[in-house]
């Protein structure tokens, strides 16, 4: 199959981001921002296809994108609006793990399919604060709207109201048997980490936790601040490096195997991997461009990484249309854009016609284009970065390139043999 591009896909995934956004409210929203009038001339353009004997498929695409789109929002705002409050007492899954919340631990439990922000203390609190996601209790309470103010941050991330929590405890069967086998077996490699991370200082641990697995909740204000100020914010939670070393492992491995045979298990790996790491947007991103690359090659196709990231923006965005108000899904998706789009030209300004100055070029260009790219987001959310972001992320690169390489698997055998642990 022919590598060039055939379809405009940047612009398709902007119509479904667009779509996305514009249903939030349901038609009248669709209406105000101009829903409308966008699908009366992409129509016409069919028509005018249709008479003239061109092709019409690439405005139709446009048409049924923003239609399922929009579909898909109103569907989803709808789930989160929609909710009986009252009286429960059933057994609950965790959504999220555990945190600590001043003297209490904020916990996200799924209950019947909807997921409840819960608070709870004493010896409720003690309760849940040991257990980890995908595991279960049998909880006793009463569910109730979340504040006005808190409302939409919460239906964004699919919590529908509070849970008033008055008794936790443990299901038939345990907390643990009740959970999937894909869980169980990410929280198994997360718990051998952590014991292996368990002898560096509490700071020091806590961003090898967010770095490596996605576990940010140990991490104090002051560090991420500090991190945030300097323009690393992006190196205290898990990032789409960490699917780049998942794939260098497995690949190696699956080289003298059939065809499909690498395409399953490496998109097995990646949802493995998404679940690991607790399903973070960046990684959501990064797993979703390597299992539309091992798709697309499987099938003898050879897309761009425009291509390939525009295709991953315009399927998250009709299975998950909240990821359109998802902070971490743009500043990933952002940096992606400027990384593949920018690169290129920023390295043949910066080598010279001569190049001469190609390996500070291979070195600073695609730190500067992933810059580049966030910063519209990162400004409109967070403000201006700091001057020193992009020396700051030149030098820490590759520093948490090598903790991801040496780190990963020294935490887990110091992990599974604590003794090593304790030597070092």
């Amino acid at each position: 199959m022919a590598s060039g591009p055939r379809w405009h896909w940047v612009p398709l995934a902007a119509v479904t981001v667009w779509g996305a956004w514009a249903c939030e409210h349901g038609l009248a929203s669709f209406g105000r921002r101009g829903g409308w009038l966008s699908l009366f001339i992409a129509l016409w353009f069919v028509v005018l296809g249709v008479i003239s004997g061109s092709s019409t498929a690439k405005s139709l695409a446009v048409v049924s994108l923003i239609v399922i789109a929009g579909w898909r929002s109103m569907t989803e705002w709808s789930e989160v609006r929609t909710v009986d409050f009252g009286d429960v007492a059933t057994v609950a899954t965790l959504a999220s793990d555990p945190e600590p919340l001043g003297r209490g631990v904020r916990v996200v439990l799924s209950i019947e399919g909807r997921r409840f922000e819960a608070v709870v203390y004493g010896a409720n609190a003690a309760g849940v604060g040991g257990l980890e996601r995908g595991e279960s209790v049998r909880v006793v309470g009463r569910t109730r709207e979340t504040r006005q103010e808190r409302r939409r941050r919460s239906q964004v991330r699919h919590i529908v109201g509070m849970l008033e929590v008055e008794s936790i405890s443990d299901p038939e069967g345990g907390a643990r048997r009740r959970s999937r086998a894909l869980e169980r077996s990410a929280n198994d490699v997360r718990d051998v980490m952590a014991r292996g991370a368990s002898t560096m200082r509490d700071d020091d641990a806590a961003l090898f936790a967010g770095l490596v697995y996605g576990d940010d909740s140990a991490q104090s204000d002051g560090t991420v601040e500090r991190f945030r100020e300097s323009g690393l914010a992006h190196l205290t939670a898990v990032s789409g490096q960490n699917v780049g070393y998942v794939l260098a492992i497995v690949t190696p491995l699956l080289r003298r195997r059939g065809r499909w045979t690498r395409l399953s298990a490496t998109l097995g790996a990646l949802v493995w991997f998404a679940v690991l790491t607790r399903v973070e947007p960046s990684v959501v991103r990064a797993a979703g461009m390597a299992a539309v690359s091992a798709v697309a090659v499987s099938i003898g196709w050879r897309p761009r990484a425009i291509e390939v990231l525009s295709i991953c923006v315009i399927v998250f965005l009709i299975v998950d249309p909240f990821l359109a108000w998802s902070i971490g899904w743009w500043l990933s998706t952002a940096g992606t854009f400027g990384l593949v789009t920018g690169t290129p030209w920023i390295h043949r300004l910066l080598r010279g016609a001569c190049g001469r100055r190609r390996r500070m070029a291979d070195w600073v260009a695609p730190t500067l284009a992933a810059q580049l790219g966030v910063l519209p987001v990162s400004v409109a959310v967070f403000g201006w970065p700091s001057a020193l972001a992009l020396p700051a992320n030149l030098l820490a690169a590759p520093v948490a390139g090598a903790v991801m390489l040496v780190g990963i698997p020294m935490a887990l055998v110091a992990g599974m043999v604590p003794a090593l642990a304790e030597v070092a």
